[in-house]
């Protein structure tokens, strides 16, 4: 879905993000970073978008995108565009495009958009500035992406960002002759206790697709296997779910995330098929705030610490089930 917003403020397209959002359905706070990019010109835009989209469904990210749009213009003006579903990635694209004076503020205008407690990247496509960690969009991020693939000199590009490097630049290849990037995230998180390769990209989709049918949102997650033991002859995954907006009906929620997980991942499917092998997930809901806590109390906490979605052993899910537990939930 697209939505065009023309003359626009950041505070109306702030609340046009959150309402797409609530009439789709998310997961609110599941997002690795916020990444910002930054064309120059309107020839790599939408290839920009596109790279992000596609690196977006393995490590979930807001996309911000800001543009000029007429420099010249008489008039500050702002317009806006909101993707969402299957025109963004596994998060939402905001693309800004200023006009006239506005165009020389760009980090004024993303600045309202950035998550919270959130690392930032910031990416230049073509024309980056000479000094990334002293402008204005690069102080924002802790890591700056410079692409020299566009240029009319790439190896000159290149050989130009010794200068001004500050740790947290990275000079990309987008290809190879020119050389391809991907944005590094939570690749290290899964389970695969009995042969179902389930990636945490699996489960973020799984759980967006699920709040959208169910009308529900969810802030934090966790979830890890359940091993044979005491008898039990199947194994199984056991979910931790911190609900913003808890679904009417939650029975309908747990068998409609296991569904929507199988068809999004064939190897989970077949360990599920006829219950053989794995029984349906099980899910538990803790109150609001439960993750946050629990964080803070594992002294993990702040814009570089994120909940472990997923892992292999039970150690996560336990902590925060007992966590609950002892404040009497």
């Amino acid at each position: 879905m697209i939505t065009d917003l023309p003359d626009t403020t950041t505070n109306e397209i702030a609340r046009k993000v959150v309402a797409l959002r609530e009439e789709g359905g998310a997961i609110t706070l599941a997002r690795v970073l916020t990444l910002v990019i930054a064309p120059d010109t309107e020839t790599v835009l939408e290839d920009s978008i596109a790279a992000a989209n596609f690196a977006s469904r393995e490590h979930p990210c807001r996309v911000i995108v800001v543009s000029p749009k007429d420099r010249l213009a008489d008039e500050p003006r702002l317009d806006a565009q909101i993707r969402v579903g299957r025109d963004a990635g596994a998060g939402e694209v905001v693309v800004l495009r200023p006009s006239g004076a506005l165009s020389k503020h760009a980090s004024s205008v993303v600045t309202p958009f950035l998550l919270p407690d959130t690392p930032v990247v910031a990416w230049w496509p073509d024309v980056a500035p000479e000094f990334p960690a002293q402008d204005p969009l690069g102080q924002l991020a802790i890591r700056r992406i410079t692409d020299a693939t566009y240029g009319t000199d790439p190896l000159a590009a290149i050989r130009g960002r010794l200068a001004g490097y500050t740790p947290g630049d990275t000079v990309v290849f987008t290809r190879k002759y020119p050389f391809c990037f991907r944005i590094s995230g939570r690749t290290k998180q899964f389970i695969n206790a009995f042969g179902e390769e389930v990636m945490v990209g699996d489960t973020d989709k799984a759980l967006a697709e699920t709040c959208r049918q169910t009308d529900s949102l969810v802030s934090e997650y966790t979830a890890a296997p359940v091993y044979f033991s005491g008898g039990r002859s199947k194994g199984g995954h056991e979910w931790v779910v911190e609900f913003e907006k808890a679904p009417a009906d939650l029975n309908r929620f747990n068998h409609l995330l296991d569904e929507t997980l199988q068809r999004i991942n064939s190897d989970y499917e077949a360990k599920r098929f006829r219950g053989m092998a794995l029984e349906c997930l099980r899910l538990h809901p803790v109150p609001p705030g439960t993750f946050q806590r629990w964080m803070k109390a594992r002294g993990k906490f702040g814009s570089q610490s994120k909940v472990p979605r997923l892992a292999n052993h039970r150690q996560f899910v336990e902590e925060v089930l007992q966590y609950a537990q002892a404040e009497g939930w």
